[in-house]
C-alpha cells in the first residue's frame, strides 16, 4: 500500500495536482489496494503521455532551430513547466520557419530570372549555393545576404539596361551615319538586336563601336 501511495502522490507532484480523495471505507485490504493501484496507473498514464508529448515537441524544436539556426528553448522533461507554453514557442518557430521560407523563394525567383536575363555568372560560394541548391539554411545572416544579392541583380539589370539601350543608339546612328536602307535594319534587328543578345555580346559591340568611331 506504501509504495502505491508513494507512486501516486509523485505522480501527483508531476502533474501539479492534489491527491486524490480515495474512498476506502467498507473496502477490504485487498480492495482499498487495488482502488489505490487504479488512480495511480491513471496518473502515471498521463504523466508518461505528456512527457511523450513534450519529447516530441523537443525533437521538433530542435529541428526547427537547426533549420533557423536559433538556440532552442530550455524545458524540463519532469514537467516542472506546463507544456502549454512550449507548444506555443513550438507554433511561433513553426511561423517563423514558414515565413522565411516564403521569403527565401521570393527572393530566389527574382534572382533567378535576372541571372537568367542577363547572363550572370555567380562568383562566390554562397552565390552557387543560392542558385544551384533549394535546401538552404534560413538564418537572419543567410537572408540579409540574399536580399543584398537580389539588391545587386537589379541594379546590375538596370546597368545592363542601359548599356544596351545606348548599344541600340549607336547602332541606328551607324546606320543612318551608312544610308542602310530601313527593311535591312528590320531584318537585322530581328536576329541581332534583342536583348538577350545584344547582352551576351556586349563587350564584342562596345570594342567594335569604339573601333568604328576612332
Amino acid at each position: 500500500m506504501q509504495e502505491f501511495f508513494t507512486r501516486l502522490e509523485k505522480a501527483c507532484i508531476e502533474l501539479h495536482q492534489p491527491l486524490p480523495e480515495i474512498k476506502e471505507e467498507g473496502l477490504s485490504l485487498y480492495e482499498a489496494q487495488q482502488e489505490l493501484l487504479k488512480y495511480v496507473n491513471k496518473y502515471e498514464a498521463v504523466v508518461n503521455a505528456k512527457k511523450l508529448a513534450l519529447e516530441n515537441l523537443n525533437k521538433k524544436q530542435i529541428q526547427l532551430c537547426k533549420i533557423l539556426t536559433k538556440n532552442k528553448y530550455n524545458y524540463a522533461i519532469d514537467l516542472k513547466y506546463p507544456p502549454l507554453p512550449t507548444q506555443a514557442q513550438f507554433d511561433k518557430l513553426e511561423a517563423e520557419k514558414f515565413e522565411r521560407e516564403e521569403k527565401f523563394v521570393n527572393l530566389k525567383h527574382e534572382i533567378t530570372e535576372i541571372v537568367d536575363e542577363i547572363k550572370y555568372k555567380p562568383n562566390s560560394d554562397f552565390e552557387r549555393e543560392v542558385l544551384s541548391s533549394d535546401d538552404m539554411m534560413l538564418s537572419n545572416q543567410n537572408l540579409k545576404m540574399l536580399e543584398f544579392f537580389a539588391k545587386c541583380m537589379k541594379e546590375l539589370k538596370l546597368s545592363t539596361e542601359e548599356e544596351v539601350s545606348h548599344l541600340r543608339t549607336r547602332i541606328e546612328d551607324l546606320w543612318k551615319m551608312l544610308d542602310i536602307e530601313l527593311i535591312d535594319r528590320d531584318e537585322f534587328r530581328s536576329h541581332y538586336c534583342t536583348s538577350r543578345y545584344i547582352i551576351g555580346r556586349k563587350r564584342q559591340l562596345i570594342g567594335y563601336f569604339g573601333s568604328v568611331k576612332n
